[in-house]
């Protein structure tokens, strides 16, 4: 029969805790060093999101992790402050001064400095130690129009200033893409296509000149949220948008009016419903869904761009052109896009075609005050399209300066390096209304 020897128990219990209050100036400091990895986590993370111009981790997450591991950090340094109380009273026993001494220490010590760590992922999660402050107290200047990058995020709740909101509301309303259960005849499309190819070509380069210089200008021909649009492989517009997040699918309509899957781009070769390289393409912003896509779906947006072509198709000369559009510029510009997603955008320089080689690179600063905008900033290759112009395309643009809703001028720089080595310079500038990414 098994006797148990209750005081024994207890003095084996007694000799445990003893064991573990003797090294009881461990647990806040451990604390403390948890709660610094913390800190330094968010520091690094928000360093890496900022620099890659990714955001596949949001920062809200960060943000409620740093308040989770906060909070249970604050947990322990309770917890380990009754652990010193009963430490006191056991070294007080014993008359064990020196390390009684050395427990008060180590443990306040640790536990400040775990306090302090604290404090600091608060400010940074609630008092906006994470966010930067660059746009606070700019106003966008009245004295003239600016323009909007294309589908520009407004953030209403987030309390956008009157002024952007009047910029976004000059710009004319498209007509309504007619309800069709068909897709359309497309004769204006097709005439242009075969008969003045080079004057199609260089009606979409005027509409995005325009469209980057204009602020009331609007067009169906652009693509951005419209699910279709005209392409062609030396067509700036087309390679910007294929190049969309790196993916390699575009959808075409081709003669017999069905939708097929077209891969390995770049480089392609369109299967093309019109002539001398043109097509009918459906937008990549738009396969992020796996539904398929019916004919109804794209037949009144396919309908409106042959509309909005019929004046051009009726008269197809370049006095014609030039009483809707205003000539290109011997110069580069440039054409922004956002990403819906605020601060993140498109870019596309386009440059005359003598600029065969070389690469472009991005600068900008703010309107009224001149301080740098902090970008991801990339050196990006200059890309001839034929005999056309030449572009050079940066597909994810991380704007680093302001935050969400804080809207503010930034002028944008052209840079060109020869590719002889030669030193760079700048070829033009253009202001664009912008906002940072949230941090």
């Amino acid at each position: 029969m098994i006797t148990l020897d209750v005081n024994l128990v207890m003095y084996r219990c007694y000799e445990m805790l003893r064991r573990l209050l003797s090294y009881s100036w461990l647990v806040p400091l451990l604390v403390a060093g948890n709660g610094a990895a913390l800190w330094l986590f968010l520091v690094v993370m928000d360093f890496y999101l900022r620099a890659n111009g990714t955001q596949m981790t949001p920062p809200v997450v960060l943000k409620y992790t740093a308040l989770i591991w906060g909070a249970l950090t604050i947990l322990s340094v309770l917890a380990a402050g009754c652990w010193l109380v009963a430490q006191t009273a056991l070294c007080m026993l014993r008359r064990a001064w020196g390390r009684l001494v050395l427990s008060w220490v180590f443990t306040a010590a640790s536990g400040v400095g775990c306090l302090v760590l604290c404090l600091l992922m608060a400010f940074f999660c609630f008092l906006g130690g994470g966010a930067d402050p660059y746009a606070r107290g700019l106003e966008i200047p009245q004295d003239r129009e600016f323009v909007l990058p294309r589908e520009l995020v407004i953030f209403e709740n987030l309390g956008a200033p009157l002024r952007v909101l009047q910029l976004r509301d000059m710009k004319p309303a498209l007509p309504s893409a007619p309800n069709l259960q068909e897709l359309p005849q497309v004769p204006a499309l097709q005439q242009l296509s075969a008969q003045a190819p080079e004057l199609l070509q260089e009606y979409l380069l005027r509409c995005l000149y325009a469209e980057s210089t204009n602020p009331r200008f609007n067009s169906p021909l652009l693509g951005g949220s419209s699910r279709v649009f005209l392409a062609h492989e030396h067509d700036p517009q087309s390679y910007l948008l294929r190049t969309l997040r790196g993916k390699k699918v575009m959808e075409v309509v081709r003669e017999d009016r069905q939708l097929i899957r077209q891969s390995e781009l770049p480089p392609y070769r369109w299967q093309v419903p019109l002539q001398n390289g043109w097509s009918v393409v459906y937008n990549p912003h738009y396969q992020w869904s796996k539904e398929e896509v019916r004919p109804n779906v794209v037949a009144g947006q396919l309908q409106r761009l042959n509309d909005a072509l019929l004046p051009l198709a009726q008269n197809p000369t370049r006095e014609q052109l030039d009483s809707l559009l205003p000539p290109l510029p011997q110069r580069p510009f440039l054409c922004l896009w956002d990403e819906d997603s605020g601060g993140c955008y498109q870019a596309l320089v386009v440059l005359p075609a003598e600029y065969k080689d070389g690469t472009v690179e991005l600068r900008a600063h703010e309107y009224t005050t001149g301080k740098p905008v902090a970008f991801h900033s990339k050196t990006l290759p200059v890309v001839p399209l034929g005999n056309v112009c030449s572009v050079a395309a940066d597909e994810d643009l991380l704007v680093i300066s302001g935050d969400w809703g804080e809207y503010y001028v930034a002028v944008w720089e052209i840079w060109y390096s020869p590719a002889d080595g030669a030193e760079p310079r700048c070829l033009a500038s253009q202001e664009f209304v912008i906002m940072g990414w949230q941090h």
